[in-house]
């Protein structure tokens, strides 16, 4: 997938699933970038904390969060019209 791709399904999903791009503002797309940076920062934190626990942190999850990320990052790039 090209960003090119990325962007144009992003933008897509957000219209149909929740709403257009310009529906929120520049701040509040990079709000939502740093609760996604939050929660990937809570989890690689806790990958070293419980490398040894019984239950440890799925690298699967960390990849979500960063794919939440580039989404936020490509639909604010959206929003103020950059490519």
């Amino acid at each position: 997938m090209t960003f090119k791709d990325l962007a144009k399904a992003n933008k897509k999903r957000s219209e149909e699933v929740f709403f257009p791009i310009n529906h929120w503002t520049a701040q509040e797309w990079s709000n939502a970038i740093a609760g996604e940076c939050g929660e990937l920062c809570n989890l690689t934190k806790k990958l070293k904390r419980d490398a040894e626990s019984s239950n440890p942190i799925n690298i699967m999850d960390i990849g979500k969060e960063i794919a939440d990320v580039v989404i936020y990052a490509d639909l604010i790039a959206q929003r103020m019209d950059l490519n």
